[in-house]
């Protein structure tokens, strides 16, 4: 997750808390003489739970990418530091064909056509 959709989580979790915050508020002062607690803390503690579930997430998903990281590390290879890069369809292909005709004549043939 990138800080673009960091902040637009956090931006929509922040209207939601307002839009929730003002609800609970209209819905309090339709009660009638009842103490009422004031909007502003009110969004306040919503923002709040926003906060700590986007925290929990990003916490979550940074978790997730530390494993991917450690494992692309670990994961061997002799390009050291390098990044992984997947071989395209073409090139599995031709190496399976290879690897399945080796030993064959047609390897020699497969061979002498791609040079």
């Amino acid at each position: 997750m990138n800080d673009e959709e960091k902040k637009k989580l956090e931006e929509d979790a922040k209207k939601k808390a307002e839009e929730e915050a003002t609800k609970a508020a209209a819905s309090k002062q339709d009660e009638g003489n009842k103490p009422t607690t004031t909007p502003l803390i009110d969004i306040a503690h919503a923002a709040a739970k926003r906060m700590e579930k986007a925290n929990e997430e990003t916490g979550r998903l940074i978790k997730r990418q530390e494993d991917l990281e450690q494992r692309r590390a670990l994961g061997g290879g002799s390009q050291a530091g390098t990044p992984y890069v997947e071989p395209s369809e073409e090139e599995r292909k031709k190496k399976n064909a290879k690897e399945f005709f080796k030993g064959t004549q047609l390897e020699k043939d497969i061979e002498a056509a791609n040079k």
